[in-house]
């Protein structure tokens, strides 16, 4: 039994596939890409209650939330959610961590002021209940600001064409369109106020060139361009 105990334990002390990702040169410009959107929209949660679905090992939290936001991190990983919950505590102010799914949230009705959910709505199998459940755990008046991989982007073709040859979670999913976005929001009773695009650049590490794709995904953000690989929407209760 202690065998058990200490090897369920190394796992969410370990630096997940995830993290490592993040810290890549392809994960650190999508990063930066993804709050040049956010910070702005997530500046306003300020003194907020703040759900984080599908929050992974809380990096979000430190990179795009405002410090002075209660932030409650909701993943369907009970070990994510361990390993969240182990880095918090490591940071001079710990966050709350659950495990529990999109598509049932473990709160009442009308608990957040915000609910925030990148990159997972495209990986769950009933998304009219998982829109529905974020609109649910909303106040009235909340703000959901939503991120989803892009159907119509480059990220989208190369998906496929790699999707035959892996099993990983990533190539089974379903991207969105902003017509996805706006008609599965309207249909939970979201009032969509804003969606612009973000990472304007290929899934492709860009290694020495990062300073390269930085400088071309701000190009392109300027002028509002709608072929980015991330669907950014901010929509309203």
């Amino acid at each position: 039994m202690t065998t058990t105990t200490s090897n369920v334990r190394s796992r969410w002390n370990e630096p997940t596939k995830y993290e490592r990702w993040c810290v890549s040169s392809l994960g650190r410009v999508y990063s930066d890409s993804l709050a040049r959107v956010l910070r702005p929209w997530l500046s306003a949660s300020a003194g907020s209650l703040v759900l984080d679905i599908g929050c992974g090992p809380g990096l979000a939290m430190e990179q795009f939330f405002s410090t002075d936001s209660e932030i409650i991190g909701l993943d369907c990983s009970l070990e994510m959610a361990q390993r969240a919950n182990s880095l918090s505590r490591q940071t001079a102010r710990p966050r709350h961590f659950v495990a529990g799914t999109v598509e049932r949230i473990p709160f009442p009705d009308a608990t957040f002021d915000v609910a925030v959910c990148i990159n997972c709505l495209e990986f769950v199998e009933d998304r009219e209940a998982a829109f529905d459940e974020i609109a649910r755990v909303l106040r009235p008046n909340g703000i959901a600001i939503l991120g989803m991989l892009n159907r119509h982007s480059v990220w989208e073709w190369a998906r496929r064409l790699r999707r035959p040859f892996s099993r990983q979670a990533y190539y089974q999913g379903k991207f969105f369109s902003e017509a996805d976005v706006r008609a599965s929001c309207e249909q939970a009773g979201l009032n969509v106020a804003e969606v612009k695009t973000a990472v304007h650049f290929p899934p492709i590490p860009p290694g020495p060139l990062r300073s390269a794709y930085d400088g071309v995904d701000r190009w392109v953000w300027r002028r509002s361009s709608t072929a980015g690989g991330v669907i950014l929407c901010r929509a309203v209760k």
